[in-house]
């Protein structure tokens, strides 16, 4: 006689769904080493309505290693797997999930919950609501944390979801602080009751929570050209002494490994007379305010030149001139195809340090606009140099609103102090810098960090106020 062994038992809430479209909603959900119940077999789990919401608990999976039950088909599950997983009690008539798993049970769960990120990021077909909702709470679900059975989610309900989100590719929880947590929760309890409702979860769900599981990811190459590697503007003769050649390897390695959404390439493009070489400081008149003088004006120097607005400059060697050897990418530098290639620094009176905007915010490069066409909401950045076009960049696309990952061994600056500036400036402001060895996993949606739906939660609240004063001034 067959022996069954009972794994575990998992299921999922949706609000307000019927057996049939429930099952059909799961049914082609990619799934490895699982059984399904038939329909007919499902609706001997379903919980009846409420007097707030009617809760479905609509795909229980069995796990088992021989045999299968009657209406149910049979994949054996790997024998490490047997031996470490153990068996999770539910609760049917009460609608509650009683989780008596051991730490090896948890890292099991874990492990099956990178598993299903791994495959719902690959799968051909569209992601649709209900796979994601099976994503992005299954976690919390598993280990008891939320019972939405009565329609709503307080704050303790709304943590599990957030400690479902927030976890790394070994499935270590990300916890947020009170304070962060608090205020996260308010900006989508519109309603200010201290409840999150199914419309107020529904914004939640379609504005943050798709997001945080399936960012689109762009990977910005910031002037990884010649002269500030080995020409004019190499960066090693500046005060920080870093090798801008160290940034190579590590970038290709990305290149290489990891599957951005797209791949942008700037490139610092400057007419023969632009303003920031020290060569073409007599072309142009400096203020009266400037406190150094074109006589005694240095490398390096900040000067300020006459102008409507005052043009604030650093002294640069001549480089990275328009068509020129010292213009081009690094010859060891991956090109991959299909990549934008962005061009900055094109106007002669004012340099630019950030691939978005000239230095006094009076054009924009084409960035932006690809960008936005993209439905970009990660942006991945590096190059050259970390604490002049990088920091700038970084700091725009921050202001902008994008998720922002500073990846720190894949830049070089110029000096030391202005670096760390950078560094506390993306972290003051909801950006993550990272090591390039944690970007594939992050990518991938296998690391999911909490700074980063903070910054999409508080770039949500600022669109829904913009969006209230409207209807007020409309109303007047």
């Amino acid at each position: 006689m067959c022996q069954y062994l009972l794994l575990s038992i998992r299921y999922t809430p949706i609000i307000s769904v019927d057996i049939e479209s429930s099952f059909s909603m799961y049914k082609n959900i990619p799934s490895d080493n699982t059984v399904s119940f038939t329909s007919e077999n499902l609706e001997k789990y379903m919980i009846s309505k409420k007097s707030h919401a009617h809760t479905t608990y609509e795909r229980y999976t069995h796990r088992v290693v021989r045999g299968a039950p009657c209406g149910c088909s049979r994949q054996p599950l790997p024998s490490r797997t047997h031996r470490n997983a153990i068996a999770v009690n539910i609760d049917i008539r009460r609608g509650r999930h009683a989780d008596h798993a051991t730490a090896t049970s948890r890292k099991f769960a874990a492990r099956r919950s990178t598993h299903i990120t791994r495959q719902l990021k690959s799968a051909a077909d569209p992601i649709d609501d209900a796979k994601l909702w099976t994503l992005a709470l299954a976690p919390s679900i598993r280990t008891g944390v939320i019972n939405i059975s009565d329609g709503f989610l307080n704050i303790e309900e709304f943590d599990g979801i957030c400690k479902g989100l927030f976890r790394n590719d070994r499935g270590i929880v990300y916890s947020l602080d009170v304070h962060t947590l608090k205020h996260i929760f308010n900006i989508f309890d519109t309603k200010k009751d201290g409840l999150i409702d199914r419309q107020e979860f529904t914004m939640c769900w379609n504005k943050w929570i798709k997001t945080i599981i399936r960012p689109v990811n762009i990977f910005l190459i910031i002037d990884v050209q010649n002269d500030f590697i080995t020409g004019s503007l190499n960066i090693s003769n500046c005060s920080a002494q870093q090798n801008g050649l160290e940034v190579i390897e590590p970038i290709n390695h990305l290149l290489d490994t990891v599957n951005f959404d797209s791949v942008f390439y700037s490139f610092d493009w400057h007419p023969i007379d632009h303003i920031s070489f020290i060569e073409n400081l007599s072309l142009r008149p400096l203020d009266s305010s400037s406190q150094i003088k074109a006589d005694n004006a240095k490398l390096y120097d900040t000067v300020i030149f006459e102008g409507s607005p005052k043009i604030k400059q650093r002294l640069w060697p001549k480089h990275c001139v328009q068509d020129s050897w010292g213009a081009q990418l690094y010859k060891d530098l991956k090109v991959v195809d299909n990549a934008v290639k962005i061009y900055k620094g094109t106007i002669s009176d004012v340099d630019s340090y950030s691939v978005f905007w000239d230095n006094k915010k009076l054009t924009q490069t084409t960035l932006g606009t690809q960008l936005a066409q993209l439905n970009a909401t990660d942006i991945y950045v590096c190059g050259l140099a970390y604490d002049v076009c990088v920091g700038a960049t970084v700091a725009d696309a921050l202001s902008i609103g994008y998720r922002t990952i500073l990846i720190d061994d894949c830049c070089r600056g110029v000096d030391l102090n202005d670096i760390e500036k950078t560094k506390n400036h993306v972290v003051k402001n909801h950006g993550v810098i990272a090591q390039s060895h944690e970007i594939k996993t992050m990518v991938e949606g296998r690391d999911r960090r909490p700074e980063l739906g903070y910054k999409l939660a508080l770039e949500i609240e600022k669109s829904m106020e913009k969006e209230n004063s409207k209807e007020k001034e409309n109303y007047k």
